[in-house]
């Protein structure tokens, strides 16, 4: 008999669209759309492992116009993973996005936070999603 994984899945959004983020900052996704297993938080934007395995995780960042230069990062226990995503931003709305799978074990913590830029306002398209394989 084999032991089954927890269903763990999420997909949360980002709607304060005036709300400021500033450099090094947890980029926070209120409003979740999917959060089977409780894993993701959605008042502090951070997931957290409950079983050890391979995690899908995928962002999506919507710069305003005005923002400049941004780069958004995922995080995994406050080290970087090397899964970014870059938007120009100036003049005109910009969309990026990234997929990165980490192997985690059960209790770590993963979360996207603004790596470069500062006093950034994300569109309403902003999203983060992750899950267990």
């Amino acid at each position: 008999m084999t032991q089954s994984s927890p269903e763990v899945v999420f997909t949360a959004l980002r709607h304060q669209t005036s709300v400021v983020v500033h450099t090094n900052a947890i980029i926070i996704f209120e409003t979740s759309i999917t959060n089977a297993g409780s894993a993701y938080n959605p008042s502090s934007g951070i997931f957290q492992a409950p079983a050890n395995g391979l995690y899908v995780f995928f962002f999506d960042i919507e710069c305003a116009s005005n923002n400049g230069n941004t780069q958004a990062e995922l995080v995994r226990d406050g080290a970087k993973t090397g899964v970014q995503a870059y938007c120009h931003g100036s003049g005109d709305v910009d969309n990026s996005s990234t997929l990165g799978v980490l192997h985690l074990s059960a209790g770590d913590t993963v979360w996207v936070r603004l790596f470069y830029g500062d006093h950034i306002t994300f569109g309403g398209k902003t999203l983060f999603s992750g899950f267990l394989l």
